[in-house]
């Protein structure tokens, strides 16, 4: 008899759902689940009223009611993101859908469903989670970062487990990486550390954008460069920062007054070479490239203007480099058609010709391949074998050119003098003329 009374009761009275919780993102959809058993089901279906309804409170304010003849009342507070689909009703689902979701909307929320002659109290905590960084902002290479899943904390025991990930892929606890609880602390930040970091909690995720603040590359380079170029050494960084910074270059053990994220030298020369060293400080933390310059240059044991038959080396040599280059010397066309080509850093012409003549091309070659060119001008004139081939030297012409300017000189000043000389003479006789005819007149 009390056995058949107390099942009356729950018909009457309801029965009370175990409390649910529920986890969401920030901008996400979520879904608070309210459904009835099988066995209400069926009581519903053979009672007088099947129809249902159900209302949503949260904090004990009113959200959303659906009356058993579809109308639906919406709280001004969440307006067109709540939703409750009728259809389902049939199966005994009065689940609340909530979009585009805050932290404003995390709480415990009520549902109040009647179904037939039964009535199903639903009771769901909504945890909003979020990620946030300490210190914000852009973080330097080297620094650490703590990151904490906010909204993860209060959580009650027992609860989901709590995973990080990044760039989707489950980070692992190391020495770099420290969870405690509902935080996260990378140290010795690297660029592989850009990105996005979520945590994941109960079929939720949160992400965050971390950006790292370093310099773009490798930590250091190996750069060649020719004699008489320009050259530029960068140093400059992934990301425009938000604040100050300071730029400090180094050139073997002495500081330049140079505070920009690219070094500029022109004109390169031999001197240049060595190890240069930049600096940047941001936020109490030093980012440092190394930049190793190589100078290539090529030394002549005579001048650009050979003489035909004449010996001549031309070494080419990289400044600044511990060695392992290989060197090609490429040179001029010959009318023959076939390039001359000559493997080595030292370029011997025992004799050279007037076929020689042209540009020698020194290639520095290194383990990536090709490094570095530098071109060298050599004129060749003819020997001088009899008094006509004289003519044949561009310095005769020369010489020849000056002589009879000279000469050409020389000839209109006398030309000119005894033109004056004339002019004089012709002057004074019409003097004297003028003088006798006065005499006559008298």
């Amino acid at each position: 008899m009390c056995l058949a009374l107390f099942c009356l009761f729950l018909l009457a009275a309801g029965s009370a759902a175990s409390p649910v919780r529920v986890y969401g993102a920030p901008g996400g959809r979520v879904t608070l689940p309210c459904n009835v058993s099988m066995g209400q089901q069926d009581r519903a279906h053979q009672s007088k009223y099947p129809a249902g309804s159900v209302s949503w409170r949260s904090n004990h304010k009113p959200v959303v009611r659906m009356n058993s003849n579809g109308m639906l009342f919406r709280s001004r507070a969440v307006s067109s993101r709540v939703s409750i689909h009728p259809s389902p009703f049939e199966l005994g689902d009065f689940s609340l859908h909530l979009d585009n979701v805050g932290e404003g909307d995390a709480g415990r929320y009520q549902g109040l469903a009647q179904y037939g002659g039964t009535k199903h109290e639903c009771t769901v905590t909504l945890h909003i989670i979020g990620v946030t960084q300490s210190p914000l902002g852009d973080l330097p290479e080297s620094s650490s970062v703590t990151l904490t899943c906010s909204g993860a904390s209060s959580l009650y025991n027992p609860h989901p487990r709590l995973r990080w990930l990044h760039g989707g892929n489950p980070v692992l606890p190391s020495n770099r990486f420290l969870q405690s609880e509902n935080r996260l602390i990378i140290r010795a930040l690297t660029q592989a550390d850009r990105g996005e970091w979520s945590c994941e909690l109960g079929g939720a995720r949160a992400s965050l954008q971390l950006t790292v603040l370093g310099i773009s590359g490798p930590a250091f380079l190996s750069l060649y460069t020719s004699v008489g170029v320009q050259a530029a050494l960068p140093c400059t960084l992934n990301e425009t920062p938000q604040g100050l910074l300071t730029v400090q270059w180094h050139h073997n053990a002495g500081s330049l007054d140079q505070n920009s994220q690219v070094l500029t030298i022109s004109p390169v020369s031999s001197e240049d070479a060595g190890m240069y060293r930049c600096d940047i400080t941001y936020k109490g933390h030093v980012m440092t490239r190394r930049i190793q310059l190589k100078v290539i240059q090529v030394y002549s044991s005579g001048s650009a203007f050979m003489r035909e038959g004449s010996a001549l080396q031309l070494l080419c040599n990289v400044s600044g480099s511990d060695g392992g280059e290989k060197y090609v010397w490429t040179g001029p066309n010959p009318a023959s058609g076939r390039r001359n080509q000559q493997d080595g850093a030292v370029l011997d012409l025992p004799a050279v010709q007037t076929g020689d003549t042209g540009v020698w091309n020194c290639s520095v070659y290194g383990k990536q391949g090709l490094v570095g060119q530098l071109q060298y001008m050599l004129y060749v004139h003819a020997a001088q074998v009899s008094a006509f081939a004289a003519f044949s030297s561009w310095p005769t012409y020369v010489t020849f050119l000056l002589i009879i300017l000279l000469v050409l000189g020389l000839i209109s000043a006398i030309s000119w003098h005894n033109r004056r000389r004339r002019l004089l003479h012709l002057l004074a006789r019409t003097t004297i003329d003028v003088s006798s005819l006065k005499k006559v007149e008298v």
